[in-house]
C-alpha cells in the first residue's frame, strides 16, 4: 500500500456562510476499504492510502455548529501503475447508435461529456480494437443513467467471442471489474444482454487495462466480424434522404414559444450564424444557473402527420462560453397526444449541434400531433440567443 498522503482540503469542498470554516468532518462511507483507506485531519485534510486495484466510493459528512449536515461523495479508482488504459483513443464499433451524437468512438475518447448510446433495445454490444495483443486484467465501465442490467465482458480468441466476466444485475454508475485471470486479446466486447431502463445502453467510458505482449499468437490478430481490415464496418455512411421541413428563411408564424418553460422570453429571426441559408430562428433566453431551467419551441401540423420510418432532426446553436447545455427533441403522438422525448444531447458551445430523434421509439410515428425542441441547463448562467435551424426528416 502507498503511504498515506493529503489529497483534498474539505474546507474547500464545503461552504457554510454562517460558520465559515467552523465545520467538523467525518468519514461516513467507504464501499471498498481494501482499495483505499481514508483519514481526516484536524484541519479538514482528507488523506488517502491505496491498496488493491479497484474502485471505492467515499462519503464525507460535514456538520456545522448547529448540527446541520451536508454530504459529499468521492470516487477513488486505483489502477496498476504498470498497466495503462489501452482502449483510450482506439477504434470502436457498436451494434447500433442512438444518433450521430452518440457514436461508439465516444466511449473510448477519455472525455467526460461524450458518450456512446444505443437504440432502445436489448442485445447491444460495443467492440474495441486495442490495436495490438495485450494481456488485460481490468475493465472499467462508466455508465450513463441508461445502463445495462445484465451484460458480459468478452474477448475475441481469433474465431469466437469468449466470455471472461458475467454481470447478472448491475446497478449502473461505475463497474470496476478485475478479471479472475489475465487474458491475452486484441479485441474486447461489452455485450449488453438486457437493459435496466426504457432507454438503450449508454457508456461515458469503456476502459481496458493491460500490458502489450511482445510476441503473440497470430490467431489473436484475426479480425472479428465487426471489423474488416482494421476499418469500422459502419464507417460507410448509409444512403439517406432528407426533407427540409423548416429552414426559417422567412415565415415562422407556425412556431410557438413554450411558455411553460420559463427561460425563453421571445423569439424572432436572425441573420447571424445560420446553419444553412441566410437566417435562423433565435430564442431570447435567460438562465440563472442556480436551478434546472429550460426553454423550447413547438409546432402543430394540421391534422397530424405520418412520419413512419423517419428520423426528425434539428440543428441547435449555443453561444461560445455557454457550457453544460443539453437539448432534446420531443413529440406528442396518437389520439391521447402522448409525450415522448429523446435522451440528452450535449450542445457544443460556439458550434451547431444536430439533435436527432428516432421516431420509431417515440410513440406512434403515424400520428405526430406536435413536435419541437427544448434546451436546458441547471448549472450555467446565460443571457442571449439560442438558434434553431434546418428542421428536417431523415429517411432511408
Amino acid at each position: 500500500a502507498e503511504a498515506i498522503a493529503e489529497y483534498v482540503n474539505l474546507q474547500d469542498v464545503f461552504d457554510d456562510v454562517e460558520d465559515g470554516d467552523n465545520l467538523s468532518f467525518a468519514l461516513t462511507g467507504n464501499t471498498n476499504p481494501a482499495v483505499v483507506e481514508a483519514a481526516i485531519g484536524d484541519t479538514g485534510a482528507l488523506s488517502l492510502m491505496f491498496g488493491d486495484i479497484g474502485t471505492s466510493y467515499l462519503e464525507v459528512t460535514a456538520t456545522d455548529s448547529s448540527g446541520n449536515t451536508s454530504r459529499a461523495e468521492f470516487v477513488v479508482q486505483v489502477i496498476d501503475p504498470n498497466s495503462d488504459n489501452v482502449a483510450l483513443g482506439k477504434s470502436a464499433m457498436a451494434s447500433t447508435v442512438e444518433s450521430q451524437g452518440h457514436l461508439a468512438e465516444y466511449a473510448v475518447d477519455g472525455l467526460d461529456n461524450t458518450r456512446w448510446s444505443t437504440e432502445y433495445a436489448d442485445g447491444q454490444w460495443l467492440d474495441v480494437d486495442l490495436g495490438a495483443v495485450y494481456t488485460i486484467n481490468q475493465v472499467i465501465l462508466e455508465w450513463e443513467v441508461a445502463h445495462a442490467a445484465s451484460y458480459e465482458i468478452q474477448v475475441w480468441d481469433g474465431s469466437a467471442w469468449v466470455t471472461v466476466y458475467s454481470e447478472p444485475a448491475s446497478d449502473g454508475q461505475i463497474d470496476d471489474i478485475t478479471l479472475a485471470e489475465p487474458v491475452d486479446t486484441r479485441f474486447v466486447r461489452m455485450n449488453c444482454l438486457t437493459r435496466a431502463t426504457e432507454w438503450g445502453c449508454s457508456l461515458w467510458e469503456f476502459e481496458v487495462y493491460g500490458v502489450v505482449m511482445e510476441t503473440a499468437s497470430a490467431d489473436l490478430e484475426v479480425m472479428p466480424p465487426s471489423f474488416v481490415g482494421g476499418e469500422e464496418v459502419a464507417a460507410e455512411e448509409p444512403s439517406v434522404s432528407e426533407e427540409i421541413l423548416h429552414n426559417f428563411e422567412g415565415d415562422f408564424s407556425e412556431w410557438q414559444l413554450a411558455d411553460y418553460w420559463t427561460a425563453g422570453k421571445s423569439m424572432d429571426l436572425t441573420n447571424e450564424n445560420a446553419s444553412e441559408g441566410n437566417s435562423a430562428l433565435a430564442i431570447e433566453a435567460i438562465f440563472s444557473g442556480t436551478t434546472w431551467e429550460e426553454t423550447g419551441i413547438y409546432v402543430e401540423p394540421a391534422g397530424g402527420v405520418d412520419w413512419t420510418g423517419n428520423q426528425l432532426a434539428f440543428d441547435v446553436f449555443i453561444q461560445e462560453g455557454a457550457g453544460d447545455f443539453i437539448a432534446q427533441v420531443f413529440v406528442l403522438t396518437g389520439e391521447e397526444w402522448t409525450w415522448a422525448n429523446t435522451s440528452d444531447t450535449m450542445l457544443v458551445p460556439g458550434e451547431w449541434t444536430t439533435v436527432v430523434a428516432d421516431l420509431s421509439s417515440m410513440g406512434d410515428p403515424s400520428a405526430i400531433n406536435q413536435y419541437g425542441i427544448k434546451v436546458g441547463t441547471s448549472v450555467s448562467a446565460f443571457e442571449g440567443q439560442i438558434l434553431i435551424d434546418n428542421v428536417r426528416l431523415i429517411g432511408d
